[in-house]
C-alpha cells in the first residue's frame, strides 16, 4: 500500500468508529428515554464510565469485572465507613486505576503473556539468545 491508500484507510476506519459512536450515544438516549435504562443514579453514565475504566475496554472479561465493580464495591465502601461511603469508593477506585492502568481485564491479559513466556522460556521455545557453533 501506498501513502495515499493508507491515509484512504484510515479515514474510513476514523469514519466508522464515528458512526459506530453516534449510533450508540442514540441507542442510549433512546433506551433511556423510554426507561429501560434504570434512572436510579447508583446506574448513572458515570457509573457505566467508572466500569470501563476499572474492567478494561474491548473484552467481555473487563465489561463482567466493570459490572462487579459497579455493583458491589459501593456497598463494600459503605459496610467500611458510614460517614463517608463516597470517600471509600474514590479512594478504591482510584487504587484500581493507579495499580492496572488497563482495567483488570488489561492485567490479566498482561499477566497471561508473562506466564505464558515463562512457560515458554523454560521449556526453550522463546529462546532468543545466539547458538554458539560448533
Amino acid at each position: 500500500m501506498d501513502d495515499h491508500e493508507n491515509a484512504t484507510a484510515s479515514k474510513r476506519s476514523t469514519g466508522m468508529k464515528s458512526i459506530s459512536a453516534a449510533i450508540v450515544v442514540l441507542a442510549a438516549a433512546v433506551c433511556y428515554g423510554s426507561g429501560a435504562i434504570s434512572r436510579d443514579p447508583e446506574y448513572s453514565l458515570a457509573a457505566s464510565w467508572v466500569g470501563i475504566v476499572v474492567g478494561g475496554l474491548g473484552s467481555l472479561s473487563g465489561a463482567l469485572f466493570g459490572a462487579a465493580f459497579i455493583r458491589f464495591v459501593p456497598n463494600l465502601a459503605d459496610d467500611v465507613s458510614k460517614a463517608a461511603p463516597s470517600a471509600v469508593y474514590g479512594v478504591v477506585l482510584i487504587v484500581c486505576v493507579y495499580l492496572m492502568p488497563f482495567g483488570v481485564a488489561g492485567l490479566l491479559h498482561t499477566l497471561r503473556l508473562r506466564l505464558q513466556a515463562r512457560v515458554g522460556m523454560r521449556h526453550g521455545e522463546l529462546d532468543t539468545s545466539p547458538k554458539e557453533e560448533s
